[in-house]
């Protein structure tokens, strides 16, 4: 009965907040959602299934679009986008995945994905018009970006 009641008060919640620019999907169980948006133009399309999936996200300014898919056990997000026209793209599969993105200016794009166990993505864009695209297949992959200044583009794929 708990988990029917729960059922339906998560689609109730994106039935409300896709009014608002927002998506959510939710499957199983277990999972945490932190979603704080103050701006104009703001989207975030979010869907879990799995378990125990975790996301924290903050979206603050004009313009701003995130698409975030977790799907396995244990996937972990915390992202922060302040400024304008920043896109996000995240997605997470397997077990155990770590991403961590901040877009700080205006025009940043971020994707990043990551199939397999214990991978971590840790992405930093500060200034003007940064790309960083990575994506890790298997386990145990690290990646650590951090862009300064206007234009810069990174491109990372790992794998075993």
């Amino acid at each position: 009965m708990q988990r029917q009641i729960l059922y339906l008060l998560t689609l109730l919640l994106a039935a409300v907040l896709s009014a608002q620019g927002l998506a959510v999907g939710s499957e199983l169980g277990e999972h945490e959602l932190t979603l704080l948006q103050n701006g104009d133009g703001l989207e975030a399309r979010i869907t879990q299934t799995g378990y125990q999936q975790s996301a924290d996200l903050e979206q603050l300014g004009q313009a701003l679009q995130l698409d975030l898919i977790q799907q396995g056990l244990g996937h972990r997000v915390t992202l922060l986008q302040q400024g304008a026209q920043h896109r996000a793209r995240l997605e997470q599969y397997g077990e155990d995945n770590l991403a961590i993105l901040n877009q700080i200016g205006s025009g940043h794009i971020a994707e990043i994905i990551q199939q397999g166990e214990h991978n971590r993505a840790y992405v930093d864009q500060h200034g003007n018009d940064h790309e960083a695209y990575i994506e890790q297949i298997g386990s145990g992959h690290l990646v650590n970006v951090t862009q300064y200044g206007s234009g810069h583009r990174v491109d990372i794929v790992q794998g075993n």
